[in-house]
């Protein structure tokens, strides 16, 4: 009997579990975010440009690398999102609105630290630059993304990852067979 009123150590429900388990996952989507940042900025290379009346303008071979920027960033993005995503759908598959809400919260996160780290050590804006500068001064271009559309990159990707996971991998529970006819 008084074996019957204690529980094992196994037997109890650990209530910080999924709370851990969100901060690690939001943790995860930080260091991927920060990651894919870093990869974005070292696959990118400057566009030049010239100042013209106190205007910066890509030059002919700068206009080619104004938009791989942007591209880069989706690009990287995506394939940082779709682990991320199925990671997450892995840690948390009992739970899936609470997983389907950390992988939206997380994957926003991850998008802004992406951009915020890739700027890091970039060329400055060469707008202002340009205002002081003199007409044929040359100037690389900074890194930025255009558009907000490019910023939904790694929530695709990661929503993409955990939607296999959850219709592909997730336990179902067993379907009671029926008998012909019943229901009648």
């Amino acid at each position: 009997m008084p074996g019957e009123l204690t529980t094992r150590p196994s037997d109890r429900v650990d209530a910080t579990s999924p709370v851990r388990e969100a901060v690690l996952l939001l943790a995860l989507f930080a260091a991927g975010g920060a990651v894919a940042g870093l990869v974005w900025h070292w696959l990118w290379s400057p566009p030049s440009g010239v100042v013209l009346d106190g205007v910066w303008y890509p030059d002919a071979a700068g206009l080619t690398e104004v938009f791989p920027a942007t591209g880069l960033y989706v690009l990287v993005g995506v394939v940082t999102g779709l682990p991320l995503g199925v990671t997450s759908g892995l840690v948390l598959a009992r739970r899936p609105l609470v997983t389907l809400a950390l992988v939206v919260v997380g994957s926003a996160l991850a998008a802004w630290l992406m951009l915020v780290v890739g700027q890091v050590g970039a060329p400055p804006d060469p707008q202002p630059l340009a205002a002081r500068a003199a007409n044929g001064t040359t100037l690389p271009g900074t890194l930025a993304v255009s558009g907000w559309s490019p910023f939904v990159a790694i929530p695709i990707g990661a929503l993409a990852g955990l939607c296999t996971i959850l219709i592909c991998v997730s336990p179902r529970p067993p379907v009671a067979p029926t008998a012909v006819g019943d229901g009648g």
